[in-house]
């Protein structure tokens, strides 16, 4: 092969090879660039942040007892003769996602039950055993000061019966009662707290009317006067009952022992149950504490015997009713 021919063969391999390296480098150029464009056009424009605030469940952290508006703490609440008394459960919760979350009344729950009830927290309301906190009418939430306050106050005020059943002693001495309160905050979650306390034994009675025996002859018996006697408390009683002393009268007296109690319609001047002294004197009378609508009452009869003389004019003493445990 000629030195021409050989020398036009390797400018053609130069050239070759320029172009293919001039090609190449062109390539990867365009790839570098194009690489950089899309990493450019994957930039955002502006810059946005997103934060999630998970939610923490309410917590009741103080829950206390009284008979009296958030005065002293009790553990022991004794009825109140004849009528409702009120049980206050007060404190203080917290919400760490802000008060406002519970302080919906919708969002409280108070159950408050004699321990071996059936039902437990879900007892049928009665007021010998069960109650259940009614949040409109009987809640109170105040001291949630807004944006960034997480505490708030709360106080519930629940009737309790005269005739709620007692714990300290008698038919249910084994049990206790419970107070059961559910706070869920506006993103359901929820919160338990629960305390304890006694319910008093209360031995009380009331006696409807004065008696008034009306005008009576020397050495006469009187017409048979009613006394109708309630029990007030919530326990089974009997009576001790004693005069003050004689009837004292405008002239003289009338001894205490011509007053006749007696338990039945009609009964026998001469065969009382008792003859009234200024002591006390036990009747068996076994009236029942109240179960329902109805109250607990129980009739007793009075008769007075008026001296043979010595006396005149109006006379008048005072009997005293005790309610006892019954036998």
């Amino acid at each position: 092969m000629s030195d021409k021919t050989n020398n036009d063969k390797l400018q053609k391999e130069h050239l070759y090879y320029s172009i293919i390296l001039s090609i190449l480098v062109v390539l990867s150029f365009g790839i570098f660039v194009d690489t950089y464009a899309q990493d450019v056009g994957r930039r955002p424009s502006s810059l946005e942040k997103s934060v999630e605030v998970l939610n923490s469940p309410p917590f009741i952290e103080s829950i206390s007892l009284s008979n009296h508006e958030q005065s002293y703490e009790i553990r022991n609440f004794i009825p109140t003769e004849n009528m409702n008394g009120f049980l206050y459960v007060y404190g203080t919760a917290d919400d760490a996602n802000g008060c406002q979350d519970i302080l919906n009344k919708s969002n409280w729950n108070l159950a408050i039950y004699r321990s071996s009830v059936e039902g437990g927290d879900a007892c049928n309301s009665n007021p010998l055993s069960c109650y259940h906190g009614i949040a409109e009418s009987q809640l109170t939430l105040n001291n949630c000061d807004g944006n960034g306050d997480t505490h708030l106050n709360y106080q519930w005020r629940i009737p309790l019966a005269h005739y709620i059943d007692a714990t300290d002693t008698g038919k249910f001495a084994n049990d206790d009662w419970k107070v059961e309160m559910k706070v869920v905050d506006d993103a359901s979650g929820s919160y338990t707290s629960h305390s304890y306390f006694e319910v008093a034994t209360l031995r009380a009675v009331s006696v409807v009317d004065d008696i008034e025996y009306g005008s009576l002859g020397a050495g006469s018996e009187s017409i048979e006067k009613k006394l109708l006697i309630t029990n007030t408390g919530n326990d089974p009683i009997d009576l001790n009952v004693r005069a003050d002393g004689p009837m004292i009268c405008e002239k003289g007296e009338i001894p205490a022992e011509n007053i006749h109690v007696g338990f039945v319609e009609g009964f026998d001047y001469g065969k009382p149950e008792i003859a009234m002294k200024k002591e006390d004197q036990y009747l068996n009378v076994s009236i029942p504490k109240r179960i329902g609508n109805e109250v607990s009452q129980k009739t007793i009869y009075l008769k007075l015997l008026a001296p043979v003389n010595g006396v005149h004019g109006r006379c008048m003493n005072s009997i005293t009713f005790t309610a006892v445990q019954d036998k």
